[in-house]
């Protein structure tokens, strides 16, 4: 199935974000102990992992389901939003980041504000071509 420009961007930018969240986990180049995690820092992981589930969900359903996907793709990036923000307030971990980890942060903060972005173009854009609603 052929996509617009404007889906192709927000999956190319979808699969950034979820492709550098886990370079910024434990999978990646996260070597911070477990044990320095913050209470914040516990609820950051699971933003981390919504924001992971929705991308993929968001990925997957922009074939089919246009507002659906970008109304996920939206939520998904504002999850992401929460450790990212969070770790530079220094309250996701009561250790200092690396320097690596926090490139890669400043990064992904870009590609969340470019989703964010081909998000919204992409929900205005599948509106567009419905047919109105006659009032009554």
């Amino acid at each position: 199935m052929k996509l617009g420009s404007g889906r192709s961007a927000l999956v190319v930018a979808l699969v950034s974000s979820v492709v550098l969240a886990v370079l910024l986990s434990p999978l990646g180049f996260e070597r911070r102990p477990s044990a320095a995690l913050t209470p914040v820092g516990y609820i950051s992981i699971g933003a981390v992992a919504a924001g992971i589930l929705l991308g993929l969900a968001a990925i997957v359903l922009i074939f089919r389901r246009v507002r659906l996907a970008s109304i996920l793709a939206l939520a998904g990036s504002v999850a992401f939003l929460v450790p990212n923000v969070a770790d530079k307030a220094g309250a996701f971990f009561s250790l200092p980041a690396s320097q690596l980890i926090s490139a890669l942060e400043y990064v992904h903060l870009v590609v969340l504000l470019v989703t964010l972005l081909l998000t919204w173009i992409v929900f205005r854009e599948s509106g567009r071509g419905r047919p109105s609603r006659p009032d009554a």
